[in-house]
């Protein structure tokens, strides 16, 4: 199952979701409170902001697998549904 992110495969998680069109039209992206809402979406969900700026096939197993479900229960509170 593929993520909303653009280019997710190739970047990494946290550039991925600030380019993607669906999270940069909801949170705002193209301004710095879309990209600190972003920050605080990732440490919600228990991703570092380090690891959140590695490459996404770098990043650790328990982080990506976690990702999905961690993304549905708290991306909802920010307006982020599929």
């Amino acid at each position: 199952e593929e993520f909303c992110f653009f280019m997710h495969r190739h970047w990494s998680l946290f550039d991925s979701m600030t380019h993607s069109p669906y999270i940069a039209n909801k949170l705002k992206t193209y301004k710095e409170n879309g990209k600190v809402a972003v920050q605080r979406l990732l440490a919600k969900m228990g991703v570092p902001l380090d690891e959140s700026k590695k490459q996404f096939s770098l990043m650790s197993t328990n982080s990506v697998n976690l990702l999905d479900a961690k993304l549905e229960q708290y991306g909802a509170e920010l307006g982020l549904t599929n």
